[in-house]
C-alpha cells in the first residue's frame, strides 16, 4: 500500500491517541508529525540502496565545440553506475589508411588500416551500436588522454573550468569514445568523439544507469513512492520516532518491527529474482549446484 503524507500523519496521530486532523497543517503536532515522517524518509533514503530508485538516463551534452567530449549528469539524478554510447556510423565506408606514430621518446610504431579503427565502429555501419564506455578513475584516464601527442591533427584541446582556472585536457576526434571518467561529481569527460559523424558528442547517443534524485514533498496529497516492505518500515521508524520526540515515550512495537523492517529491507530489496544490480549481494556460504553467477550486482 502506497501512503499519502497526509494518510501516514493520520494513523501517527491515531496511534499516539492524538487529535484528528484533515490536513498536515490543521496542528502544530501534525506539522511536527509530517516533519518526522520527512526526515526518516531522507534517511532511510539515504541508507539504503532501492532498487527502484534506479532508472535509465541520457546524459546531458556540452553542445559547444570547445568541449566536445564533456557531459553532466542531469539534475534529475544523483549518481551514474554505468554510460553507454550509441557508436553508429554515417553510411560512409571507412577509409582510414595504414600509418605511423612516434613515442616522446622516439619511438616509431607503424599500423595498417585495422589497428587504425580499433576501439570504434566502422563508420559505414549505420544500425544502433549502444556499446559500453569503459569507467576509469581520473588518475589513469589522464595518463590514457595525456600520452596523446598534442600535434597530430585528430587530437583536440578542450579546457575544463575549475577553481582557479582553466586546466586544459586532450581528446581524439577520429572515432567514437571507449573511456569516460568523473571529474567533480556532475562532470563526465570521455576520451574522443568521431567527427565525421558529430561535432561533439550527444545526448539521445547516451544511455547511462542511474540513481534518481529523491525529494520529499511536506503536501497533504503527495504520495511516499516506495515499495510496500520499504513503506512499512519508514512508517514504524516514523511512529517510533514520534512518540520519542512529541509523547517523550518509547514504542517499543514501533521500534521492534522497524529493526524487523529494515533486515528484510537489507536482504530483499528488488522485484527481479536475478540479475538486476542493486540488489542483496551479502556473500552466500552455502553448497551450489550448478550456475551460481547469476548475482551481479554492484551496488553496496
Amino acid at each position: 500500500m502506497k501512503y499519502t503524507v497526509l494518510q501516514m500523519v493520520q494513523d501517527i496521530l491515531s496511534a499516539m491517541d492524538s487529535d484528528e486532523v484533515n490536513s498536515i497543517s490543521d496542528t502544530i503536532e501534525a506539522q511536527q508529525v509530517a516533519t518526522i515522517i520527512k526526515n526518516c524518509y531522507n534517511d532511510i533514503t539515504t541508507d539504503v540502496e532501492f532498487p527502484d530508485l534506479y532508472t535509465l538516463l541520457q546524459l546531458q551534452a556540452s553542445g559547444s565545440t570547445a568541449k566536445p567530449v564533456s557531459m553532466t549528469i542531469p539534475t534529475t539524478h544523483t549518481s551514474v553506475e554505468w554510460v553507454r554510447y550509441d557508436k553508429k556510423g554515417t553510411g560512409v565506408p571507412s577509409s582510414t589508411s595504414a600509418g605511423s606514430w612516434t613515442s616522446p621518446d622516439g619511438v616509431t610504431i607503424y599500423f595498417g588500416p585495422a589497428e587504425a579503427n580499433f576501439g570504434s565502429a566502422a563508420t559505414g555501419e549505420t544500425h544502433q551500436q549502444f556499446s559500453e564506455i569503459v569507467y576509469l578513475p581520473l588518475e589513469k584516464f589522464l595518463d590514457e588522454v595525456q600520452d596523446y601527442n598534442s600535434n597530430d591533427p585528430t587530437v583536440v584541446t578542450y579546457n575544463v573550468s575549475t577553481v582557479t582556472g582553466n586546466v586544459p585536457l586532450l581528446c581524439r576526434n577520429d572515432k567514437h569514445p571507449d573511456y569516460w571518467t568523473i571529474l567533480d561529481n556532475r562532470t563526465i569527460v570521455f576520451d574522443s568523439y568521431d567527427a565525421s559523424v558529430d561535432d561533439t558528442l550527444v545526448a539521445n547517443k547516451t544511455m547511462a544507469y542511474g540513481k534518481v534524485q529523491t525529494a520529499f514533498t511536506l503536501t497533504d496529497n503527495w504520495t511516499i513512492n516506495l515499495d510496500d516492505k520499504f513503506t512499512s518500515y519508514l512508517f514504524n521508524e516514523a511512529k517510533a520516532t514520534a512518540f520519542a520526540e512529541l509523547k517523550q515515550v518509547p514504542n517499543s512495537r514501533a521500534e521492534k518491527m522497524s529493526r524487523l523492517a529494515k533486515i528484510k529491507t537489507q536482504k530483499v530489496k528488488k522485484a527481479a529474482p536475478y540479475g538486476h544490480p542493486a540488489s542483496a549481494d551479502n556473500p552466500d556460504y552455502g553448497r551450489h549446484y550448478g550456475f551460481t553467477n547469476y548475482k551481479k550486482g554492484i551496488y553496496r
